[in-house]
């Protein structure tokens, strides 16, 4: 680390950070656009279509390991009926 940079020389490398953060405070702070589609629910919907993307790929192996022939295991519906007669584990 050197300690002996000009003041000159850091006031540039730090411009781009605080146009940067000047950016973001808009896009999340600022009035919402006439669209409505402010930052935060922008942000907030692209994270729900990641979610809802992902789960979709998974629906098909999520309904066999939910189904009822499961190989060498019982079924959750079994488990379920299991588990009102005598604890599951870490319980």
């Amino acid at each position: 680390m050197n300690l002996n940079v000009e003041k000159a020389f850091i006031t540039d490398v730090a411009k781009p950070g605080g146009v940067a953060a000047q950016e973001l405070i808009t896009k999340f702070l600022g009035p919402a656009p006439p669209s409505g589609w402010d930052g935060w629910s922008r942000q907030r919907w692209i994270r729900r279509d990641v979610l809802v993307r992902a789960l979709s790929e998974k629906v098909s192996g999520l309904e066999q390991a939910l189904g009822p022939s499961v190989p060498y295991s019982k079924s959750y519906s079994s488990l379920t009926m299991l588990a009102t007669s005598s604890a599951p584990p870490a319980t």
